[in-house]
């Protein structure tokens, strides 16, 4: 349980900077750049939460 909890932590951490780069990309006006960090970002965490769901 722990170790599912601390890959968590850190799949939100690189989600987290992965998104800032999205927020970063539409400050510059890239907004195709940014919804494809945005969709990146949220995919790196949906995928392992779903594995868990549907391994559990």
């Amino acid at each position: 349980m722990f170790l599912r909890v601390l890959i968590m932590l850190v799949v939100i951490g690189i989600a987290m900077h992965t998104a800032s780069y999205g927020l970063w990309a539409l400050r510059q006006g890239n907004r195709r750049g940014a919804y494809g960090s945005f969709a990146l970002a949220g995919a790196a965490v949906l995928a392992p939460v779903l594995v868990w769901i549907t391994a559990s």
